[in-house]
């Protein structure tokens, strides 16, 4: 059923499986991160936080 309603907006069944897959491995790494209270390195986490000036 979910996979008519995608294809129905034009996306192959290997376009689906992606987006699946890198959906759930997005949830899986935020939430290792989470209990591991992983932090980003500094570099990262200003990355659009600081202004350009």
């Amino acid at each position: 059923e979910d996979f008519a309603v995608l294809e129905q907006h034009g996306l192959s069944t290997d376009e689906i499986w992606d987006i699946a897959a890198i959906s759930a491995f997005f949830g899986m790494s935020n939430r290792i991160a989470n209990v591991t209270n992983m932090l980003p390195n500094d570099e990262f986490y200003l990355m659009g936080r600081l202004s350009k000036s």
